[in-house]
């Protein structure tokens, strides 16, 4: 299956934020092995007098780290920091705080952060917020010096996916799912399907999906399949065409069909697939199955689903996602595949872990990110908190709520961020142990994107993008969330395309294309 490369199936965001995207002269890109590199490598041996190691004689570093929440209080994240702590101190000289964002705030926070020089060391990246974005707007350290000194466990751990996170000459970012591959699909309220008798076979088309919202239309005339939030970042056109990747938020740096054996990369707008896709969107909204209010009602699409007002939500399926999403939940879900697995680019690059411009002490960031990759109880602790507090054992690798514990009333709990080695760290149940050997199976033995690994530079159109990002938040919410007729869409689409060419997005494509062809016939 193919997906959009800045994490499509999360929480909406404003396109808008983007808007300085790749116009930051700080050359953070273009002096890849000059200025902030060569900084990286001078503070690698800060304070000791060997190159990697730790030196223990000065005062602990702390380490803050953005922990990607949908705004839940967590009592009980000081108890957690000290249980990690006591091992970070001994280990790596350093403690660790986390600093909660909520999913919705991410863009807005880290630029703001960026640009009041705010304390931040490690972010997470190509979530809510495109990679190749974060590292053209001057946000990320690269890493490759810091990666060679201090950086072995995870070097080693990351082997056969670290170079899809190297952009230009440089790697910004350590992949979150080492172990990764894109498996789409719908995640649904099972409980809500049981009452409204709605069956859902483990495979779905999306006739199927039309079919169970009108069914749920007609047990509940008040729910909704699922909302598209506030319509400005588009979520659902690869369910439709799962040939189609499109790069960046919201296809700002154009669209491939990777069936097509030329590689062509387009403008996704200027499609007859995509003017379809609108229609539908259209029909959708007809049928009341998203909510008539998005432009206006400010709601996340995470929330929504959470508090149990939409029916549904699409995303990455796998046999032990069940276990990664149930404990934020108050109720049980239901997984259905709708494309084939397929290790790509943008699935490595989503939820990676980032170092900050801002960061203080690059080695000691390293140290730790070096740390929660090889060191299993770091891993678990920042993932599901304490043993007999926040959760129990029930074999090896699975574990569940304790006693009189829910997802509601636990003192702490991990959302969207991904810490450490999959195979390391427990999995909830309804995961077993057998899911947990299929899903290391199904990611050794999945589809390779034939541009695995390939990234694009964004830096030398700078301005086209910003100014084409621009555009875009002008038009696509409200064709996104299907407000328009359809002679109404067919005009709007038009004006947007008219926009986007003045805005420049023919060289956005040409210079893509440039740099693909290159990194073809190099491999």
């Amino acid at each position: 299956m193919k997906r959009f490369t800045a994490g499509l199936l999360t929480a909406a965001m404003s396109v808008s934020l983007l808007a300085g995207c790749g116009g930051n002269d700080s050359g953070t890109q273009s002096s890849g092995s000059g200025g902030s590199e060569a900084a990286g490598g001078t503070e690698a041996s800060a304070g000791s007098e060997e190159a990697g190691a730790i030196n223990f004689d000065e005062e602990p570093y702390e380490v803050v780290i953005e922990n990607l929440t949908l705004g839940t209080d967590m009592p009980d994240l000081e108890m957690v920091e000290e249980a990690v702590n006591e091992i970070t101190l001994p280990e790596i000289n350093c403690t660790v705080k986390l600093l909660n964002i909520h999913i919705a705030d991410h863009v807005t926070r880290l630029s703001l952060m960026a640009a009041g020089g705010e304390k931040i060391d490690i972010v997470t990246t190509g979530r809510t917020y495109s990679y190749p974005s974060m590292v053209s707007d001057g946000l990320l350290l690269p890493l490759d010096d810091l990666l060679e000194e201090r950086g072995q466990g995870v070097m080693e751990k990351a082997a056969d996916v670290i170079e899809a996170c190297r952009i230009g000459d440089s790697i910004y970012s350590i992949p979150g799912p080492i172990h990764s591959y894109d498996g789409n699909g719908m995640i649904y309220n099972k409980e809500m399907a049981e009452e409204y008798g709605i069956e859902i076979p483990e495979t779905i088309t999306v006739e199927d999906v039309e079919e169970i919202a009108a069914k749920l239309k007609e047990a509940n005339p008040d729910m909704y399949l699922l909302t598209k939030g506030t319509g400005e970042q588009d979520m659902m056109i690869t369910l439709f065409y799962p040939n189609i990747v499109a790069f960046g938020v919201n296809a700002i740096y154009g669209a491939m069909d990777e069936s097509d054996p030329e590689l062509k990369v387009f403008n996704l707008f200027k499609t007859d697939e995509y003017r379809e896709y609108l229609y539908k969107n259209r029909e959708w909204y007809e049928n009341g199955w998203v909510p008539q209010d998005s432009m206006v009602s400010g709601v996340n699409t995470r929330d929504v689903f959470t508090t149990q007002q939409s029916f549904c939500e699409f995303g990455t399926v796998s046999p032990i996602q069940m276990g990664v999403l149930s404990p934020s939940y108050d109720f049980e879900l239901g997984m259905a595949t709708m494309h084939e697995p397929e290790t790509s680019t943008s699935g490595v690059q989503e939820n990676g872990w980032g170092i900050s411009i801002n960061c203080e002490r690059p080695d000691k960031a390293m140290d730790f990110l070096n740390l929660l990759y090889t060191n299993a109880d770091v891993a678990n602790l920042l993932s599901y908190g304490i043993e007999g507090v926040h959760y129990e054992k029930v074999s090896d690798r699975i574990i569940k709520y304790p006693e009189g514990v829910n997802a509601g009333n636990v003192g702490y709990s991990k959302v969207f961020s991904t810490f450490g080695d999959t195979l390391q760290i427990y999995q909830f149940e309804p995961v077993t142990e057998e899911a947990i050997d299929e899903c290391i199976e199904i990611s050794a033995n999945a589809d390779k994107s034939p541009i695995l690994g390939f990234s694009f530079d964004p830096q030398p159109v700078s301005t086209q993008v910003s100014n084409v990002t621009n555009a875009i938040a002008e038009y696509l919410p409200g064709l996104i969330v299907g407000i328009y007729e359809k002679d109404e869409i067919d005009a709007q689409l038009d004006k947007m395309n008219e926009a986007l060419d003045a805005a420049g997005m023919e060289d956005i494509i040409a210079e893509h294309q440039r740099q693909l062809d290159e990194w073809l016939a190099q491999q």
